[in-house]
């Protein structure tokens, strides 16, 4: 939001001689968007009159611009208390408290501001944030019309319309109204950023690179960088794309370790003992710890902290100058030079395709004995020699588990229950779902009880291996049973994930694995005829 519209225009009504003259000056500095300066003027004249009236409110607006939310809340409620008359001082407060997490507050806030004038498109604005904050969209949606019914012109009204329908994958008309914004205010750097992510959810690539572009000229020091590495990423671009990739940490979504900011960053010294650290999902862990043995002949020696239900797994790896510990091990007992996140790793082993003829075709292993005793409990359970396929249809990712998962009956009715059998390999309590498509489709989906798909990640290695094939979406398994090269067979939505690039069907991480992509966003049905001939292939 363009922060600097918060700002009323006042008729100073004081009774000190010299505060007319600072409000003024006051003023002329945020015109100028000089926020420091304006702030030690409106401090001083609070100074000279405590309560002061238009010094408490602008003051408390001039904070908003600072991000300074919880001196800004403090005196806009002042201020009200002073006069609470005024719209712009309880649209303002609503702005602060939404920039705070109290939603509802904000809400009471901007309602308050209308309900004085309810031709006030920033009241109308703040409240479309807040319910949206809330998650009542379609109110948010209608605030932010109304914003615009009053102001037309209102470019951060058009924005914040854009990002809701971006959200209910309105694509055409979220570019629409970004396109709108950019043309009223074409130096706004976030109005191209979220523009670009419309385009690259649309699969736009060129075009929303070019978005991202314009975005990081305005503002060099915006996490417009990390999705332009993502970008570069997908479409094989690694040297610069894990360069940019390091962006991350400025971003909300990464949660940079105290390890990060307090001990040295491992810069190539092979004389160093370097602590690798796990960040992200299992997944993501299981993916670059297909670097470790690679990375191990690049320093004197390796300390690697992963989650501890992988410690099974990669005890049975070659431990020559590597050890690997519980991401829960204190700092303080570890004897180490220099550290890098696992994330990093790639800019140092991954800068081009050729580089991934490196990679192994199967770097975890499970145990051999428990696998047989697993299949052989399939085979009991389902009294059948029938193919098994392990199958796992949905991920818990906040942002993106929506357009990765897959209704389970949907996946397991593409396949003739005469022909296979299936396993669950889903994490989590999947109880009602596999009963659920039971009767829906007639399909009876093993679970083997004795394993938590969840915790036991060594059981579940187990159970990957005893199929003969695994089906999955874009999630945890897909990555383990990659990594135990097993047959894996993963369904990628219209949108793909950076890991699997552009229009391919292998994968340069997972010899073993193949991709089959949706080719219409939300529609799983190409990705899954495309499955089924090849399946049929391998039971005829």
């Amino acid at each position: 939001m363009s922060r600097n519209k918060l700002i009323p225009q006042v008729t100073p009504r004081v009774s000190h001689p010299d505060i007319s003259n600072m409000i003024t000056n006051g003023l002329a500095l945020i015109n100028q968007h000089q926020f420091d300066a304006a702030k030690s003027i409106f401090e001083k004249a609070l100074m000279i009159e405590p309560n002061n009236y238009d010094a408490m409110q602008i003051l408390g607006a001039v904070m908003i611009q600072l991000g300074q939310f919880t001196k800004a809340v403090e005196l806009l409620t002042k201020a009200i208390r002073i006069n609470a008359n005024n719209a712009h001082t309880y649209s303002n407060l609503s702005n602060a408290l939404k920039a705070l997490g109290y939603l509802d507050e904000a809400l009471q806030s901007s309602d308050k501001a209308i309900a004085i004038n309810p031709k006030i498109a920033e009241a109308h604005m703040n409240k479309g944030a807040a319910l949206e904050g809330l998650g009542r969209i379609d109110e948010a949606l209608s605030s932010y019309d109304q914003a615009l019914a009053i102001q037309p012109n209102y470019a951060d009204a058009l924005c914040n319309k854009g990002n809701i329908l971006r959200k209910q994958n309105k694509l055409e008309e979220a570019i629409e109204n970004y396109e709108k914004a950019i043309f009223i205010e074409p130096n706004q750097f976030k109005f191209y950023f979220n523009r670009g992510i419309a385009l690259e959810e649309r699969m736009l690539i060129k075009e929303a690179l070019e978005s991202y572009e314009k975005s990081i000229a305005l503002n060099p020091d915006s996490e417009t960088y990390f999705s332009k590495s993502l970008l570069l990423l997908l479409t094989g671009h690694y040297k610069e794309g894990w360069d940019l990739y390091e962006w991350r940490w400025k971003t909300e979504e990464f949660n940079a370790s105290t390890l990060y900011k307090n001990y040295p960053s491992w810069l190539g010294d092979r004389n160093q003992t370097v602590l690798v650290w796990s960040e992200q999902g299992i997944g993501d862990i299981i993916m670059f710890l297909s670097l470790i043995q690679e990375f191990k002949e690049l320093c004197r020696k390796t300390v690697v902290l992963i989650d501890g239900r992988l410690l099974p797994l990669v005890n049975r790896l070659p431990h020559n100058k590597i050890i690997f510990l519980d991401a829960s091990c204190p700092i303080e007992n570890i004897e180490f030079d220099a550290h890098i996140p696992i994330g990093s790793l790639g800019k140092f082993l991954r800068l081009s395709e050729g580089s991934f003829k490196n990679a192994p075709s199967r770097y975890l292993f499970d145990e051999e004995q428990k696998t047989k005793d697993i299949r052989d409990q399939i085979y009991k359970i389902s009294g059948s020699t029938k193919k098994i396929y392990g199958i796992s249809w949905r991920t818990t990712n906040i942002k993106k588990g929506g357009e990765r998962s897959i209704q389970l009956a949907k996946l397991i009715d593409s396949f003739s229950p005469n022909e296979y059998q299936f396993v669950n390999l889903q994490y989590g309590d999947s109880k009602r779902e596999i009963e659920e498509a039971r009767i829906a489709t007639g399909h009876h989906v093993i679970q083997i009880e004795s394993i938590d798909n969840f915790n036991d990640i060594d059981g579940l290695a187990s159970l990957i291996k005893a199929c003969d094939s695994v089906i999955s979406i874009d999630n945890s398994t897909a990555h383990l049973s990659g990594a135990l090269g097993q047959d894996t067979r993963i369904l990628l939505p219209f949108r793909p994930n950076w890991r699997w690039l552009l229009d391919r069907m292998d994968c340069l991480w997972y010899p073993s694995a193949k991709l089959y992509r949706n080719n219409v966003s939300g529609d799983w049905q190409h990705a899954l005829k495309m499955l089924r001939t090849d399946l049929d292939k391998t039971v005829h």
